[in-house]
């Protein structure tokens, strides 16, 4: 989300009214949650630069660093005692749905069932597998 703009800008290009989305369809028995995701990993991958990949973790996760980084780069955190100084309605709509946030799946799998997500996928899109037995192996592979 916060990739998208500055959470100073939501308003200017959201609005009040998002009537252009569909309301969420889910299971019975489920509950919905805010997907919530973090990108810094992303950054840190570069081996020659291991040690300042450890200082930006360190630094992002710092309470007055991420206040910091959230008020100057727009950025909505993850940490929900971080208060955004802001009557932008759809700003605090965002933060207000972050303690009820899951990870996305891709985050929260093991790197090998993972892999074999993106192989499912593949084959399901080629019809070499059904949706049963890919739910099976993928709930077989997390154990």
């Amino acid at each position: 989300m916060s990739g998208t703009a500055h959470w100073k800008q939501f308003d200017e290009f959201l609005g009040d009214d998002l009537g252009f989305m569909m309301p969420v369809t889910t299971n019975d028995g489920t509950t919905l949650a805010l997907p919530a995701e973090g990108g810094i990993g992303y950054g840190v991958l570069n081996e020659d630069k291991k040690e300042l990949g450890v200082d930006w973790i360190k630094a992002t996760v710092d309470h007055d660093a991420l206040a910091a980084y959230s008020l100057a780069g727009g950025q909505i955190t993850s940490d929900t005692t971080i208060e955004l100084d802001t009557d932008i309605a759809s700003a605090n709509d965002i933060v207000g749905e972050l303690s009820g946030s899951k990870p996305l799946l891709h985050t929260a799998l093991e790197a090998d069932t993972l892999d074999l997500l993106h192989r499912l996928g593949q084959q399901l899109l080629g019809g070499e597998v059904t949706v049963q037995d890919a739910a099976a192996q993928l709930a077989a592979s997390e154990g």
